[in-house]
């Protein structure tokens, strides 16, 4: 019992440290920006004493040999794993991520789930006002924050932060909610305040996505929207059926040029004839129309086939150099091999298993939607950080699981 409590109090700290590392604002407050990996070291350590059992588990057999792999290509001078600090960030990170859930659900800790799911939605409905309101009076202020943050200047950001700005990240991540949060507003049953904090949190959400000037979440966002309204609880088969019904109306749209062009054209006129996504819903209409890849559209598709030939020139063990940089889990392949990418992929398998056994299985379909757009965003975005992964392993699973209780 002695045990029991002291556990539960060590697992306190989750929340304090979801907010440290999740919330923009605190990042700038504290001048933190770049130095996360202080408190995912903290919470790899707390993971010792708060589920002692988890190291014992699949999950963590499987992320150790994969760091192994990483760690290994760092000592003979990878390109990708080039710095050292970077590999510590990604490990520490899996490593919270999968050890909280772990605990989360294992321990059933359902107060703890609670308080972490009403902070992410409040650090989420925050921060969304907060940069839309400052995206009115800088514009594309986002994008802009992120070039000067890879050349290494966070002085601008800072500022920013501490007004409740978003990083490039926190958008690329939020698409995974939508299901759970569309699920949550439709449960009859729980709270009419519940159910009003899920549906202001998908219109911000949504909202995030497009004032980060990032078409990828926003094209994925909205998808992933009209997939999990049509989505109905308890009706697998069903569900399956208008998802193929979806797509039989949706391919003539995609095998027709014109009809592509005309949509694309539409699109253009709905946000407006300037910025990031403007440009490159035009790149998308050449493409269609002429088979034109210029500008943006055409730099990433070299990235990705780079990336591609690397992976076949060396498939077992992979190679040091020659990735695109562009995609979190194609780069990984190309990177590590298949030797070195096998037990990325079991740990993330693994870790699935981990939470979908405790949804109840008439709200798994949410749960698949929003796994699905976590890997549509990996594939396309090398958007592996502690928002895309904490997102999808602890708060998509957590929120489910709880809004099903209600």
């Amino acid at each position: 019992m002695q045990k029991q409590h002291s556990r539960v109090g060590f697992a306190i700290l989750y929340p304090i440290l979801v907010v440290i590392l999740t919330f923009p604002f605190f990042f700038g407050g504290v001048s933190l920006l770049g130095r996360s990996w202080i408190f995912l070291g903290i919470g790899s350590v707390l993971a010792i004493i708060v589920v002692p059992r988890y190291f014992s588990s699949k999950i963590f057999i499987y992320l150790l040999f994969y760091s192994l792999f990483v760690i290994l290509n760092l000592m003979i001078g990878d390109e990708y794993y080039h710095d050292f600090v970077n590999v510590v960030i990604e490990i520490a990170t899996l490593l919270l991520v999968s050890s909280m859930t772990y605990y989360l659900f294992k321990y059933n800790d359902k107060k703890l789930m609670t308080s972490i799911i009403y902070s992410v939605l409040f650090i989420v409905i925050f921060t969304s006002i907060a940069t839309f309101i400052i995206d009115i009076k800088l514009p594309g202020i986002i994008r802009e924050l992120q070039h000067e943050i890879n050349d290494g200047n966070t002085s601008a950001a800072k500022p920013l932060y501490r007004l409740g700005l978003s990083n490039y990240s926190l958008p690329h991540a939020v698409p995974v909610l939508i299901p759970a949060l569309i699920m949550g507003f439709r449960q009859r049953n729980t709270s009419k305040f519940n159910r009003f904090v899920c549906l202001v949190a998908l219109c911000l959400c949504v909202l995030l996505t497009y004032v980060s000037g990032a078409t990828t979440p926003v094209l994925l966002a909205v998808l992933i929207l009209i997939i999990s309204l049509i989505t109905k609880r308890g009706e697998t088969k069903k569900n399956t059926t208008r998802m193929v019904i979806l797509l039989l109306i949706a391919l003539p749209f995609f095998t027709s040029d014109n009809l592509m062009a005309d949509i694309l054209r539409f699109s253009q006129d709905i946000v407006g004839g300037e910025g990031p996504i403007h440009e490159r819903l035009v790149e998308l209409e050449n493409a269609a129309l002429y088979g034109d890849t210029s500008g943006d559209l055409e730099s990433r598709s070299i990235l990705y086939k780079k990336s591609f030939n690397t992976f076949f020139s060396n498939i077992i063990i992979g190679s040091n150099s020659g990735f695109g940089g562009h995609s979190a889990l194609i780069d990984r392949l190309a990177t590590l091999g298949i030797i070195g990418f096998l037990p990325y992929v079991l740990f993330i398998i693994a870790q699935i298993k981990l939470t979908i056994r405790y949804i109840p299985s008439q709200y798994i379909s949410y749960y698949v939607i929003g796994i699905a757009a976590a890997v549509f965003m990996l594939a396309f975005k090398n958007m592996s950080n502690w928002e895309m992964w904490f997102l999808t392993f602890t708060v998509l699973p957590i929120m489910i699981y709880r809004f099903s209780k209600e």
